[in-house]
């Protein structure tokens, strides 16, 4: 239920804005009359919020989905420009953009990739408005329409070369989420889809309005997200973190268990093989703790410590499945390449076990603090005992 959830949520929340845009274009059904006569100005607001949000946030993606949401937005106001050779032009080098965009990495907008962007971005904006203003004008619809008559007719303001690279930038964005689903890529394909539905009408700037803002709406929420993300997930495992615990901990209620978990000689793995094959180490047991059965849920305490919470577990229930989860744990074996003084790689392999100590809210142990120390206690033993192993708080 969990992973529906995770999944449906964010296409839900891109296909009702894209809806609300559609509605508000075409329709009018939702919002006041007042609202659409400030449609501008509203839009206008969104765009210059979501860029010093994604500026301030260091999130580039947004930033610049934001400056391409911005340019249509101000071509469309000059309605002149919508029959130049510069505006067929535009977009035809949008949909490579909005591919660029998406399987980008993320960072600073003025990073060195950030600046490149940003660079490539203006050279061909100055470009686009240089050519309509020469002689190379009547070259670039002759181009144009000699591709087009190749291929076939599409109803709409868009080339035919266009709508065939926006329904090829829409598949990859489409691949790239079902190969590496992200709150942020479903964010981005949304405003992609209303950048090509603003210029796929262009007709009136009432109608485009709403779908601009659509896709500023869209890439807000991912910066939302994203901030989320950085301050109650942990960024090398991937699994919640400390905050995130401390916050679940006030919704637990008076029956819960709770384990802390630290992997054995960690310190000798990073002293031994490095601290990348600690951060790989890492990530293994994270995915093991991510896939507890129980119900448990698995944060990143700090270090190699780890928490997994039980709500509504009973203490022996709870060490029940830890037991498993130890024994897969154990089971696990990390392989890497490492050189020796010789220069020769050989294939080293790094097997990983865990402590765990375990306890429950009871009438010794009434808050998530006590019953964190109890189980901190309860790991010590664990280590005392032998490592590789659960302990019960008594």
């Amino acid at each position: 239920m969990k992973y529906i959830f995770k999944y449906s949520l964010p296409v839900l929340i891109m296909l009702g804005v894209i809806l609300f845009g559609y509605v508000e274009s075409f329709h009018s059904a939702l919002l006041p009359e007042s609202v659409h006569r400030y449609a501008d100005e509203i839009t206008i607001v969104i765009l210059v919020v979501l860029l010093l949000f994604s500026y301030g946030f260091n999130q580039l993606k947004p930033f610049y989905m934001g400056v391409h949401l911005a340019i249509v937005f101000a071509w469309q106001q000059l309605a002149a420009l919508n029959e130049t050779a510069a505006f067929d032009w535009m977009t035809v080098l949008l949909p490579i953009h909005l591919i660029a965009l998406f399987f980008m990495k993320n960072g600073a907008v003025f990073s060195f990739q950030g600046k490149l962007y940003g660079a490539v971005l203006l050279v061909q904006f100055l470009l686009l408005i240089i050519a309509d203003q020469s002689n190379w004008s009547h070259l670039i619809q002759e181009a144009l329409s000699n591709a087009d008559e190749r291929l076939p007719e599409f109803p709409g303001a868009l080339s035919s070369l266009s709508v065939l690279l926006f329904a090829g930038a829409m598949i990859a964005m489409i691949t790239g989420i079902v190969f590496g689903f992200t709150f942020e890529k479903v964010m981005l394909l949304g405003t992609a889809c209303c950048l090509v539905f603003s210029l796929y009408i262009n007709e009136t700037t009432l109608e485009t309005d709403f779908f601009i803002l659509a896709g500023g709406i869209l890439l807000l929420l991912s910066i939302v997200s994203d901030t989320y993300a950085m301050a109650y997930r942990d960024e090398l495992t991937n699994i919640p973190a400390r905050r995130k615990l401390m916050e679940d901990g006030m919704k637990l209620g008076s029956k819960y268990s709770l384990a802390m978990i630290d992997i054995d000689f960690f310190k000798k793995i990073n002293d031994r093989h490095g601290h990348d094959a600690g951060d790989e180490v890492l990530k293994i047991v994270a995915r093991c703790l991510n896939s507890v059965k129980g119900g448990g849920k698995a944060y990143r305490y700090g270090g190699e410590e780890f928490t997994v919470v039980f709500p509504r577990k009973k203490i022996d229930d709870a060490a029940e499945f830890l037991e498993q989860l130890r024994e897969k744990v154990s089971k696990q074996t990390y392989a890497y390449k490492k050189k020796n003084r010789q220069g020769e790689t050989k294939l080293q392999k790094i097997k990983v076990t865990i402590s765990i100590g375990v306890a429950e809210r009871n009438a010794n142990h009434k808050t998530l603090e006590e019953v964190i120390k109890a189980a901190d206690k309860a790991l010590y033993q664990a280590k005392k005992q032998g490592r590789n192993r659960v302990v019960q708080a008594k």
